[in-house]
């Protein structure tokens, strides 16, 4: 989330000064970022996975709980729209799906709280992710070592590689990615 080209924000707010409280994360703030993805130049683009296209949004825990507290067609979506069975996201460990956008939480999402024109606000930048959002590159592909001790009773293994994962940026920009700004609870 380090220095992001696009962002979009909760509410009607245009910039981390002037999110105010209430400026949760939405299933309409989702379709929003979506299309900002939809018409960056260049285009940010859909993973194709699961017989489909999707979009990955990765949100803060306080995030989930707002979203499914905060915006009732969560709850409809999730009982009415999505498979029933052990395919439904919700027991996949996808937090659901919305909009082809597989929304995901993690505890690694950056939090603070001196947003808002007070900076005394709690807020989360959540990443939104197309296919180009991380680079990945090898080193030293992985190698396995065996030795046995001890008169061939005991075994040893050995396991190393040597990679990297970044986010991708090109002549300064993000390509891939979008930061959604938002007010959060503090629970």
């Amino acid at each position: 989330t380090t220095s992001p080209t696009r962002a979009v924000y909760g509410g009607d707010a245009v910039s981390t000064a002037t999110i105010e409280n209430g400026d949760f994360f939405t299933l309409a703030l989702m379709t929003r970022a979506k299309t900002v993805a939809r018409k960056a130049v260049p285009q940010i683009f859909p993973v194709k996975i699961m017989g489909g296209e999707y979009f990955l949004c990765v949100i803060a825990p306080d995030c989930i709980h707002d979203l499914k507290n905060s915006d009732s067609n969560w709850a409809q979506a999730q009982r009415e729209a999505q498979e029933r069975g052990s395919s439904n996201p919700l027991f996949t460990g996808a937090e659901g799906i919305w909009d082809q956008v597989v929304i995901r939480s993690s505890t690694r999402v950056p939090l603070t709280t001196n947003w808002g024109s007070g900076s005394n606000l709690n807020g989360a930048e959540n990443v939104f992710c197309g296919r180009e959002a991380v680079v990945f590159a090898w080193g030293a592909k992985p190698s396995w070592v065996e030795q046995s001790f001890d008169y061939a009773n005991k075994t040893g293994f050995c396991i190393g590689a040597i990679f990297q994962a970044r986010k991708a940026v090109f002549n300064a920009a993000d390509n891939g990615s979008i930061a959604v700004r938002v007010f959060r609870t503090n629970n």
